[in-house]
């Protein structure tokens, strides 16, 4: 496979060119393994799927080459590598993508959200050269970064009624796009979710090593609590770690395990260095292939977010089969976690009830049987289905039927 830092664009192969092909361009911040997932399963004999991102980022491009991406699809990175290394690329990348367009044509353009400038600079050029633009998003009533009001929301109810079709992570951010003005009949839901079969596959051959795993991780105790993700104060690692202290005063079989990092990682430290070891263990951000050998190692997994438009870690901890205690901020989880019935949804403000939730989960016939639901869920968000409905998704927008 090439070296995607080193390469900036990869023609479309010999057997893929048409020129009665239309040609639609699918914006991303970076190469995610959830992404790399549900591209790779594309397929269209009309269409030309060619992928545009704006940062390389190595840890996920790694993930990328798992799922095999890009066996058959162009795709550009636009920015220049002097804007990664100088941090500007954030602000200039809209500037990027328009010098990108200039010299392209494309019949369509799929955006990548609400807060992203590549998406409102690609809606807005859409409007000019009077071609389909395809709207994306996750964000729900609870987990919209900005109120509904004002000046962003007009911007937000623009984007949205002059989108030629919508793509709605979960069916609750469908429910936003229509109060923003989005029409049913050209909305369409597509979880982003992981590659279900390929991550179970993965779990089940790592769970044959999980004492090995939990040795060589300094996981010492009988059951461990994991929180995979930035560690961020949105994410709520505070207040895990305070529930966790709660948890631990009537349970010493319990360790809670971070994987990632962030600004909130010395306090993390700070707070847990005078704990016995194994209890609060903090590992830095890991490849995809070693994280799906964590979920094995694993027992509960927790995400205490404020704010989680998505929340791919949920799926993926669905996907392992691992019981989940959420908060209803993140993104379509009202589908993804049954009160009672594979978790617990919980107020991140109350690190008691947390602390209640995350001990009835531990207990192993609970365990078994929540984790079994999680596996169940995880089935009706597969890869394929998902990148079927965001097939018709374009060819709706592309005006080429069903």
């Amino acid at each position: 496979m090439p070296d995607y830092h080193e390469s900036e664009h990869r023609p479309i192969p010999e057997t893929m060119k048409n020129a009665h092909k239309k040609r639609v361009l699918i914006l991303h911040s970076t190469p995610s393994p959830q992404r790399a997932a549900l591209f790779n399963k594309l397929g269209d004999a009309e269409v030309d799927y060619v992928l545009g991102y704006w940062r390389r980022a190595g840890k996920y491009l790694s993930a990328t080459r798992i799922h095999d991406i890009y066996h058959d699809y162009q795709f550009v990175f636009f920015a220049p590598q002097w804007a990664e290394r100088s941090g500007l690329v954030g602000r200039l990348s809209a500037c990027f993508l328009l010098l990108h367009l200039v010299h392209s044509e494309y019949d369509a353009i799929v955006g990548c959200g609400y807060t992203e400038p590549c998406s409102w600079a690609a809606f807005f050029w859409c409007q000019l050269a009077r071609i389909p633009f395809v709207h994306t998003g996750g964000s729900t009533k609870e987990s919209q970064r900005h109120p509904a009001r004002g000046l962003y929301s007009a911007l937000k109810r623009l984007m949205v009624r002059h989108s030629s079709a919508v793509i709605a992570y979960s069916c609750e951010a469908a429910e936003l796009a229509f109060v923003l003005g989005a029409h049913p009949s050209r909305t369409f839901n597509a979880y982003i979710g992981v590659d279900v079969e390929w991550a179970q596959k993965r779990i089940i051959e790592y769970r044959a090593h999980r004492d090995e795993t939990k040795e060589r991780l300094g996981l010492e105790k009988q059951y461990y609590i994991l929180h995979a993700g930035r560690l961020l104060p949105r994410k709520g690692v505070m207040e895990l770690l305070d529930a966790f202290m709660l948890l631990r005063r009537s349970r010493d079989d319990v360790g809670l395990l971070f994987v990632g990092t962030g600004e909130l990682e010395e306090e993390l430290q700070r707070r847990s260095e005078d704990l016995p070891p194994g209890e609060v263990v903090i590992i830095p951000a890991v490849d995809y292939e070693k994280l799906m050998e964590i979920y094995a190692a694993v027992d509960v997994f927790a995400l205490l977010s404020w704010r989680e438009p998505s929340a791919n870690a949920v799926s993926e901890a669905l996907a392992a089969g691992l019981p989940v205690v959420a908060t209803p901020y993140c993104g379509n989880i009202r589908e993804r976690v049954i009160s009672g019935e594979n978790g617990f949804l919980v107020d991140p403000k109350n690190t008691s009830q947390v602390a209640a939730r995350l001990n009835e989960v531990l207990k192993p016939e609970r365990s078994k049987r929540f984790g079994k639901r999680s596996r169940e869920l995880a089935m009706t968000q597969t890869i394929g289905r998902s990148a079927q409905v965001y097939q018709h998704a374009v060819r709706a927008a592309l005006g080429l039927g069903m």
